[in-house]
């Protein structure tokens, strides 16, 4: 019976090293395992120790057995099947919020927070909150149910208490305050929640830890903007340009797009101006591009939008859009004939622009 046991725990432990590398939780059942296995040898082929001694120590071998298998069960259970256990159900909860299901998702998740496993305590709820601003962020939209915003609803006031604590047990753990202070922001924009204070704080405590850090920066940039402190928006970009030294375009691209989000386009033009003289190229990113342009347009810069949709243009190729800013920008520059050649062709491509041929063919 011993020998079947002992034999059974080294196939499970030779079994479980096929699908995972060795970790503490293993660790906890080998070596208890191994030193029992000294401790019989020695007990049983001890030099000098007399028949007596041996049936004697044999005799104690039953409890020796219950006493280690127990051990050996309760490591397992509390560092194997437990952390199991919370990692499965936080799958469900990802596998039912993929899918769309997010009523049914909610009690996995609370399942998986209800584990106590030092091993997946803390772990679950950052990956849980991962997954959950990735919801926000992608999932609402102006079609989005009723029955399934509320449901998202409900999983936002159980998981951003349990963040909130994660971060009170946890301050020096960098993805958390990110995690939290987005979500904050995404659910002030999706569904309506009223933590943007507590947003401002959480970043500028995780800006504390790490003032140089460019995802806390971003984020408490735009939770300011929300809440129309400009002053003090316009303030921090430049303490904090003044310390960072990404690229030599960054400064300038940075204030750009705070000038352009507060409707300042001359300023974001001067700035866009100084980040394309420092080497920065406004046609790799559409959002930059478009931004740069509307920019222009705002500030009458029209042969600027003629020399950006001509780079754009040869980067890219044909485009009807592209075509189009042309066409604006030389009708403005009074070359009509090229404003007229650039909106045909972008009426070859998109019949959507008849609408503005007035403009151009009249």
């Amino acid at each position: 019976m011993l020998s079947f046991l002992l034999a059974s725990i080294f196939l499970a432990y030779f079994l479980q090293g096929l699908f995972l590398f060795d970790t503490l939780a293993t660790f906890l059942g080998l070596f208890p395992f191994l030193g029992f296995l000294v401790f019989q040898y020695n007990s049983l082929y001890r030099v000098n120790t007399g028949k007596k001694e041996i049936e004697e120590k044999n005799n104690c071998c039953p409890f020796i057995l219950i006493a280690a298998a127990s051990f050996v069960l309760s490591a397992i259970y509390a560092s194997v099947f437990l952390p199991w256990q919370a990692n499965n159900a936080v799958w469900r909860f990802y596998d039912f919020t993929e899918a769309g299901f997010y009523k049914e998702a909610k009690p996995f998740l609370e399942k998986s927070f209800s584990v106590k496993s030092p091993y997946t305590y803390w772990q679950v709820r950052k990956e849980a909150g991962w997954q959950f601003l990735g919801v926000l962020e992608d999932k609402i939209s102006e079609t989005t149910s009723p029955q399934d915003r509320q449901a998202i609803k409900d999983i936002y006031d159980f998981i951003v208490p349990e963040l909130e604590r994660f971060i009170e047990n946890n301050p020096y753990e960098p993805q958390a305050y990110y995690v939290l202070g987005r979500t904050y922001r995404v659910g002030f924009e999706k569904l309506g929640k009223d933590d943007l204070p507590k947003a401002e704080i959480i970043l500028k405590k995780a800006l504390d830890y790490s003032d140089l850090r460019k995802e806390y920066f971003s984020e408490l940039v735009q939770i300011l903007l929300l809440q129309g402190k400009f002053e003090e928006t316009e303030q921090l970009l430049q303490d904090y340009l003044k310390r960072v030294d990404f690229h030599a375009y960054y400064p300038y691209l940075t204030l750009g797009h705070f000038y352009f989000e507060t409707e300042k386009y001359g300023q974001a033009m001067e700035q866009y101006e100084k980040a394309e003289k420092a080497g920065y190229d406004f046609c790799q990113l559409p959002p930059e591009y478009s931004r740069y342009m509307l920019s222009a347009e705002k500030t009458g810069e029209y042969r600027k939008i003629v020399e950006l949709a001509e780079k754009y243009l040869a980067k890219w190729g044909p485009a009807a859009d592209t075509y189009f800013n042309l066409s604006v920008g030389y009708l403005n520059l009074n070359e009509k004939d090229k404003a007229k050649e650039f909106f045909l062709k972008a009426l070859e491509l998109d019949t959507g622009y008849e609408q503005y041929q007035s403009f151009f063919l009249d």
